[in-house]
């Protein structure tokens, strides 16, 4: 979350962020 949760407001959940190169969420950003 954190800059993430701050910008989107929440549309983590829309967007799904996954990194590209990974796979794995970003959320651990």
């Amino acid at each position: 979350k954190g800059f993430r949760g701050k910008m989107g407001g929440g549309s983590e959940e829309k967007h799904s962020l996954k990194d590209k190169n990974t796979g794995k969420p970003m959320l651990t950003l």
